[in-house]
């Protein structure tokens, strides 16, 4: 993205390249999650690649910060898809004593890929140009659509019939989940923009909740959060997000002085990502034999146990070394989390309504994420206020540059905010782990 900017200029909608994707993914979900349940999955599927890719190529071609903006949208619009459908299909097509299996084989995939692509990223842009990160997804999404067509099931639509889809519903949720989430952004801000968009968000969620309860084919139906599994399962998927990506967003800036910038976030990240993709692709198996509460219980545990760990490791004259392996206990235990919460959900609920709790998990997952990164902003700007202000300074010179450059005393000071600011995160886990134990020990 930096490479965008200096091609297209507009510095200004920079962070706009970001949550205009995240902003149309998240309120998507739920929408691809119904119509999976009213239409059947491996449409919907395709024309999500289709979206995606159709948008991946516009942002290659974008003339100007704003159209890169604009098809970055588009690019989340489909993504949306990719995050609630390929879930949906492993939930109908196995049955409940092979789900967390499958769910693990498929968390692991994301896991995977979150450690190829940045790297292949990274190629990309060196030997090819910005503009091919996005192209890339052409002929990759053109073998997706060819692979769906062939394997994944038409299943016919379960749920009622001759009932409209509930678009009013539909868009209240994507308004209050835009108010919330912009809102989150503007709040350390200053001005009233912040406090308005959530003030906002308060009541149009409201006004959402209070018209799925009269629909008569809500998108998100109230009633499934009346059982128990379904709730407190969702509960810890919101909190535990919260915790893993607010640290990990903000991970990348503790690379101490003296280490390259690319290569020192590289590190960072690397192992708290491979200790996700092998506990999701392990885990799974087991989650029917022990049951859902044991294992979320442990995942939830080793979360929060290597939070405290990572902020042990974070301290002035530390190895990048030592502070990325500190990060993968958390990744453990996230991974473990995804096969058993998942499972469990899908376990609950009948065929037709297995489109909608599947969604339901992954925007829920989503928003813990969007929230936890916002409360970790405001939990470092407070524990900032503690640092001299002689190194304020230093430290906004040492954010700007993502830690490159940076002298070991500035770098001291950020890593004695960033200690106190994951404290938020911190809470946040131990939160899942207590309340893991609502989970029925009956649930497989």
């Amino acid at each position: 993205m930096p490479t965008a900017v200096r091609s297209l200029g507009g510095l200004g909608l920079y962070a706009w390249i970001y949550a205009a994707y995240t902003l149309t993914a998240a309120v998507s979900m739920p929408l691809w999650g119904k119509l999976a349940d009213l239409r059947g999955s491996r449409g919907l599927f395709v024309l999500g690649v289709l979206i995606f890719v159709a948008g991946s190529a516009l942002a290659g071609a974008a003339p100007s910060m704003g159209a890169l903006v604009a098809f970055r949208a588009v690019q989340g619009l489909g993504a949306g898809a990719l995050a609630a459908v390929p879930f949906t299909v492993l939930g109908v097509t196995f049955p409940p004593s092979e789900r967390s299996r499958v769910i693990g084989l498929g968390s692991a995939v994301w896991g995977v890929a979150s450690v190829v692509g940045p790297l292949l990223g990274s190629a990309i842009v060196s030997f090819l140009g910005w503009r091919w990160v996005f192209y890339v997804n052409v002929p990759v999404g053109a073998v997706a659509v060819w692979l769906a067509w062939r394997s994944v099931p038409a299943r016919p639509a379960t749920a009622a019939r001759g009932l409209p889809l509930d678009w009013p519903g539909a868009l209240l949720a994507a308004a209050g989940v835009a108010a919330l989430m912009f809102g989150l952004q503007l709040l350390p801000r200053h001005g009233h923009a912040g406090p308005g968009l959530l003030a906002a968000a308060v009541l149009l969620l409201g006004a959402f909740v209070w018209l799925e309860q009269r629909a008569p084919d809500p998108v998100l139906a109230p009633f499934l959060f009346r059982r128990r599994v379904f709730a407190v399962a969702n509960g810890i998927a919101f909190l535990s997000a919260f915790a893993i990506f607010a640290v990990l967003d903000y991970l990348p800036l503790l690379v101490p002085p003296g280490v390259p910038l690319a290569v020192g976030a590289a590190i960072l990240v690397f192992p708290s990502s491979v200790a996700w993709s092998t506990a999701s692709f392990t885990i799974g198996r087991y989650v029917p034999r022990f049951g859902v509460r044991p294992v979320v219980a442990v995942g939830t545990g080793i979360l929060a146990a290597g939070l405290v760990l990572l902020i042990a490791a974070i301290r002035p004259g530390a190895n990048v070394w030592v502070e990325a392996l500190a990060s993968a206990p958390a990744g453990l235990g996230m991974g473990m989390l995804g096969p058993a919460l998942l499972s469990g959900i899908q376990n609950a609920l009948p065929l037709a309504d297995m489109g909608m709790g599947t969604a339901a998990e992954q925007f829920l997952q989503q928003l813990g994420g969007t929230v936890g990164v916002a409360g970790l902003q405001l939990a470092f700007l407070a524990a900032l206020a503690g640092v001299p202000s002689a190194l304020r300074g230093a430290v906004a010179s040492l954010l700007a540059a993502g830690g490159l450059g940076s002298t070991a005393t500035s770098f001291g000071a950020l890593a004695g905010a960033m200690r106190g600011a994951f404290a938020v995160p911190l809470l946040a886990a131990a939160a899942a782990f207590l309340l893991s134990f609502a989970i029925p020990n009956t649930v497989r």
